[in-house]
This record gives C-alpha cells, structure tokens and sequence, in this order.
C-alpha cells in the first residue's frame, strides 16, 4: 500500500527509507533539508532522519551501527 506525499508527511511516517550511511546519503539528507526550507516563511516542517541497522527496520540504532537511514518530514506543531 503505497501513500500520497502530502499524507506521507501529515502522518510523520518516513518518506525515504533505505538511504545509504554514506558520503551519497548525507548529500541526499542535506540537500532535503536544503530544498524544503527554499521559502523562508515556510518554515513549519521538522526533517529528521533515523538510523536503521542491517536488516533491522524496527527501531533506531547508533550512527556507527547504520547502514542505512530513513528521513521523517513532519510538521512541527508550535
């Protein structure tokens, strides 16, 4: 079951997943960041991103134990 973007974020699910832990995945992270906040009055949305281990999508791990991460973009509520 796949969701519409704009769900995507309203629901604070994670709109990438399988982001590589690496120099190209920080880019990609970066440039999320870089790209949502174009519009200074819209500045309402939080990216967060969380680290996933090998073959573990169920909860978070250190950096260092990471192969990959997945990006969150959720409106922050104040």
């Amino acid at each position: 079951m796949s969701r519409e973007p704009q769900e995507r974020i309203q629901g604070g699910r994670y709109v990438f997943a399988g982001v590589p832990n690496d120099d190209e995945g920080e880019k990609f992270f970066q440039s999320v960041r870089k790209y949502l906040h174009t519009n200074p009055e819209c500045t309402r949305e939080s990216v967060r991103r969380r680290w996933r281990g090998p073959g573990s999508w169920a909860g978070s791990c250190t950096r260092d134990e990471a192969d990959s991460f997945v990006i969150y973009i959720e409106e922050r509520t104040s």
